[in-house]
C-alpha cells in the first residue's frame, strides 16, 4: 500500500469515526432496548436475577392486595361449591350452574397457581418507567440515557436502590454495542468509496 493510500485510508477511518447525532441516537436507542429487554427478563446490569419483591408489594401488584392464604381459601371454597353442584345436578339449569361453579373453581385454582409461579421481578407495573427512557446526545461522540419525566426519574431512582438495572456493563451487551458502532463505521467507509 502506497503512503498516499495509507493516508487516505486513515482519513476515511477518522471521518467515519466522527459519529453524527443521528448515529449516536441510534446507539442510545439500542442501549435502551438492551436495558428494557434485560429488565423485563428479571435481570440486573450484571445479568443476575433481581432481588425478589417483598410479599406485601407482590400481593398488591399482582393480586390487588390478596394474600396467598386468601387465594387458597377462595380456591378451596370454589372447589367445594363445584363438587356439591356437580353431585346434585339433575336438571339442565342445575347442570349449567354446576358448569359455572366448576369454571369458577378452575379460575380460582389458576389464580393460585399463577401466584406461586409468576414471581419474575421485571420492574414493570405500567411500563411507563422503562418506556420513558430516551437517548440524549451530550457531546461529541457521547450519548446518555435519561428518563423523560420527573415522575419516571423518581421511580427509576427508587428501583435502582434495590435492583441495579440502569447500566450496561455485561460483556455481551458491551460487545453488541461495539458491533453496532463498528458496523456503522464500516458502512460509512464503504459509502465514501
Amino acid at each position: 500500500m502506497a503512503k498516499s493510500d495509507l493516508a487516505k485510508a486513515f482519513a476515511q477511518i477518522a471521518k467515519a469515526v466522527k459519529q453524527t447525532n443521528k448515529q449516536l441516537t441510534e446507539v442510545g436507542q439500542f442501549a435502551i432496548a438492551i436495558i428494557t429487554l434485560r429488565t423485563r427478563k428479571g435481570l440486573d446490569a450484571d445479568r443476575n436475577q433481581f432481588a425478589p419483591y417483598t410479599e406485601a408489594y407482590y400481593n398488591w401488584k399482582y393480586f390487588k392486595g390478596k394474600t396467598r392464604s386468601f387465594l387458597q381459601a377462595k380456591a378451596a371454597k370454589a372447589d367445594k361449591r363445584a363438587r356439591k353442584a356437580l353431585g346434585n345436578a339433575e336438571t339442565d339449569r342445575q347442570k349449567d350452574l354446576a358448569d359455572k361453579a366448576f369454571n369458577s373453581s378452575m379460575k380460582a385454582k389458576a389464580l393460585l397457581a399463577s401466584y406461586d409461579a409468576g414471581r419474575t421481578v421485571d420492574l414493570t407495573l405500567t411500563g411507563h418507567m422503562l418506556g420513558s427512557m430516551i437517548p440524549v446526545v451530550i457531546g461529541p461522540g457521547e450519548v446518555d440515557i435519561e428518563f423523560s419525566s420527573p415522575k419516571e426519574i423518581a421511580k427509576a431512582i427508587g428501583n435502582s436502590h434495590k435492583r441495579d438495572f440502569f447500566d450496561i456493563r455485561a460483556d455481551e451487551e458491551l460487545d453488541a454495542i461495539a458491533d453496532l458502532v463498528g458496523e456503522a463505521i464500516v458502512a460509512e467507509i464503504l459509502r465514501d468509496e
